[in-house]
């Protein structure tokens, strides 16, 4: 059997924006001469809702990079809502709203057309179960350059959909907002009145890389983050994977810092500066 030390897979914005690394141990990847049962926390019962969360958690990050790759500070976040009149419901609810989203959708292509814009979007509508309240659409868009202002963005918008209301937020740019973003994108499963979130096909995955790691036999919690980045600490975690492995999912950020810095994942602080380089 072929026994490698750690496994470390490393995904990032086309920009290197954000990077964000996980390194674990699996059956295969431990350190050499190491019983499963000397790495491996005792096996436990997951609760469905355990499971749930884990699984969420999961689509959240995935939708959290999708979002930082394809948009930026500034980008418009949507949420849609129908008036009275335009108000959809009965058995066809899901299949109404959904069309109409399809409609704004082709609309906004054209109106970003006449800009001299590319469109890209992420979309996800809610409530289309009936019974589960009214039913409204959630969608981040491309940047329009020459709109400055919420309100600048509501007027636009509201005309183009045309059958009610929509307020924007523009979207912050750090991993704190994507993921908050991508959280509220997945927080509504199918059985909850939510539907499956949807990247428009010119909107670009995260690179992506994984590797065996062999040039130690485990990884340490004390971090080396790179001249110009800072670990975001709400988003980082020393945890353990779904199969009981000692794992660690480390976020890194651009920022202005020019000194390498140590951080240390038990303790949730940077301990030493280093020289500049």
């Amino acid at each position: 059997m072929r026994v490698v030390p750690y496994i470390q897979k490393v995904r990032n914005t086309r920009d290197k924006k954000i990077i964000v690394i996980d390194k674990y141990y699996n059956f295969m990847a431990r350190p050499k001469g190491k019983k499963l049962k000397e790495i491996r926390n005792p096996k436990e019962n997951v609760s469905p809702e355990d499971l749930k969360k884990r699984n969420r958690r999961r689509a959240t990050e995935r939708v959290a990079l999708m979002i930082a790759n394809n948009f930026v500070e500034g980008s418009p976040y949507l949420t849609v809502t129908y008036d009275k009149e335009n108000l959809p419901a009965g058995e066809e609810l899901e299949t109404r709203v959904k069309k109409d989203l399809r409609n704004f959708e082709d609309r906004l292509k054209r109106f970003y057309k006449k800009q001299g814009v590319e469109l890209k979007y992420a979309a996800t509508v809610e409530n289309v179960m009936s019974g589960s309240g009214r039913a409204h659409a959630h969608l981040v868009l491309s940047i329009l350059p020459e709109v400055k202002t919420d309100r600048e963005y509501e007027r636009i918008f509201t005309k183009i959909w045309g059958k009610g209301h929509v307020r924007v937020e523009q979207y912050g740019g750090e991993a704190t907002d994507a993921t908050r973003l991508a959280a509220y994108f997945v927080k509504q499963e199918k059985a909850d009145g939510g539907a499956r979130m949807n990247f428009s096909r010119n909107c670009e995955p995260p690179a992506e890389k994984k590797k065996e790691i062999r040039r130690s036999e485990s990884f340490s919690h004390r971090i080396n983050v790179p001249k110009g980045y800072f670990v975001n600490k709400e988003l980082t975690f020393q945890g353990l994977t779904d199969g009981g492995y000692p794992c660690q999912h480390i976020v890194l950020e651009q920022c202005e810092e020019k000194d390498r810095r140590i951080y240390d994942l038990k303790k949730g602080e940077y301990l030493e500066r280093r020289r500049k380089a």
